[in-house]
């Protein structure tokens, strides 16, 4: 099978362009041919990533709709990322797909709240035009599955592939019991929660709480108010650090590796590469109870849940857990066959027979 996966691959500040990076090799592994359509501009040079589209020239649509078609694409696999796609060139795009005859998958990595007016509008717009001409939607989880079959032009489009685990070969350990090592990691955000970390864990020398993020630039006028209260908590308590900048990939992998747990401490989400992410380096993550994480965890198999916006049950449940060498490792034991059932290779599969 010839696969044609649209993405704005890579993107210097998203998980999205290492999701694709990773599928894309498991799917080449089982003997198929994948290229990448990108963005122009990005300047990455990997030979299977073809930087043809500009998102507000239609031109640039079209161009694709043609390199599709002469390269005989068998399927298309769109990565459904809301901020980079024209929102009225790229409805119009996967209509022009279906009229080539080809068949068009839209992954959707997650489907956003809706915080205002203005982008309820734009999504609802955006995703049920371009949901109604694909010819088939993948969704990571059964909460989004739900919601998106609660549109009936949409319900029999609907399939759930499991968010797959990179395998990053980290050795599980267990906690010490004098000390303990937290990581929250990723964009800033009063919905991500880090302020209820920091006031759990505010001041209590035998916990380090790393936060390691910055505002996303699409926020930075709302969400900086909010990260300066962050920030003020480590000025005044040595044991919270903030590392406000983007870091590489390298040294995600040191901050991960040297953490005991990962704090999902949200008030909102749909789902969470963080959450993945802890998953793939071995690490137990310790979560609000929204539902989205709830669902995932299963409180006491792949993490431990708190009660959301508690710090005071948030701190309760980290000191237990750093003392609990048994529950540690059961929970480990977990996540080691988690990230076997869901590593790329395994989801990989199932990508290709719902593409067949």
């Amino acid at each position: 099978m010839r696969i044609a996966i649209i993405s704005t691959y890579p993107p210097k500040k998203c998980g999205i362009g290492i999701y694709t990076k990773n599928l894309v090799e498991s799917i080449t592994k089982k003997g198929h041919s994948v290229e990448v359509i990108s963005f122009k501009g990005y300047g990455y040079g990997d030979k299977y990533v073809q930087p043809l589209l500009d998102k507000n020239r239609f031109s640039s649509y079209l161009k694709a709709v043609r390199y599709i078609k002469e390269n005989k694409f068998d399927r298309v696999l769109i990565q459904h990322e809301h901020p980079f796609y024209n929102i009225f060139y790229f409805p119009l795009f996967v209509f022009l797909l279906r009229i080539a005859g080809k068949k068009v998958n839209i992954n959707m990595h997650t489907i956003p709240p809706y915080n205002n007016i203005f982008r309820k509008i734009i999504y609802v717009l955006l995703n049920t035009s371009v949901m109604i001409f694909a010819s088939q939607i993948i969704v990571h989880t059964s909460l989004a599955k739900e919601k998106l079959e609660s549109n009936t032009l949409l319900k029999k489009k609907v399939s759930v592939i499991p968010i797959p685990i990179a395998q990053c070969n980290a050795m599980p350990k267990l906690s010490e019991i004098d000390r303990v090592n937290l990581l929250c990691f990723g964009f800033v955000h009063y919905d991500k929660g880090f302020d209820v970390a920091c006031e759990a864990f505010a001041g209590i020398k035998r916990v380090h709480l790393n936060i390691v993020g910055t505002i996303h630039s699409d926020f930075v006028k709302r969400q900086t108010p909010y990260f300066n209260r962050i920030k003020a908590y480590s000025k005044k308590y040595p044991n919270i650090k903030v590392i406000d900048r983007f870091i590489s990939e390298d040294e995600k992998k040191r901050l991960f590796r040297e953490s005991d747990f990962v704090l999902l401490p949200y008030r909102f989400i749909e789902q969470s590469a963080v959450l993945t992410d802890s998953w793939a380096y071995n690490k137990i993550p310790i979560c609000s109870d929204i539902p989205a994480l709830k669902n995932e965890t299963e409180d006491g198999k792949y993490g431990v849940l708190f009660e959301s916006e508690n710090p005071v049950d948030f701190k309760k449940s980290v000191l237990e857990l750093m003392i609990d060498k048994a529950k540690q490792q059961d929970i480990l034991d977990n996540i080691a066959m988690l990230n076997k059932e869901r590593s790329f290779d395994a989801v990989a599969l199932r990508f290709v027979r719902v593409l067949a």
